[in-house]
């Protein structure tokens, strides 16, 4: 049996890295979150978030694809903004552990506007 890794080609990503360090940090949190908003509104941020890391590395392998991927990755980002300002608001994570999370979101933010705009760039007309 082999232990399956994380492609070398993704260990080169920053952007990777930062959504993958945000999945762990939010995943401790969600496991406080009230019991009627665990299993609904938790789980629906730590999907998405698992859909921004999928769509990064989509982006990553498709040349020819790559600025569809990214700006549904800015679409998906967005949605998951407005989750995590949901449950701050819903009381189900502290203002401290929203502004972490938010801050980290923005860093993505950034990055994931770098890239699109690079790829942008390089896309002939």
């Amino acid at each position: 049996m082999t232990i399956q890794t994380v492609p070398d080609r993704m260990l080169d990503l920053p952007i990777f890295h930062k959504t993958y360090a945000f999945i762990i940090l939010f995943s401790g949190y969600v496991g406080k979150f009230p019991k009627h908003d665990r299993f609904t509104l938790g789980a629906r941020i730590e999907n998405t978030s698992l859909e921004l890391l999928m769509l990064i590395m989509r982006a990553n392998y498709g040349q020819s694809t790559r600025l569809n991927f990214l700006n549904e990755g800015s679409i998906t980002l967005d949605m998951l903004k407005i989750l995590v300002r949901i449950a701050k608001d819903k009381k189900a994570i502290h203002p401290n552990q929203y502004l972490i999370l938010e801050e980290r979101l923005q860093e993505i933010g950034r990055m994931l506007g770098g890239w699109i705009k690079s790829s942008s760039a390089k896309r002939p007309v």
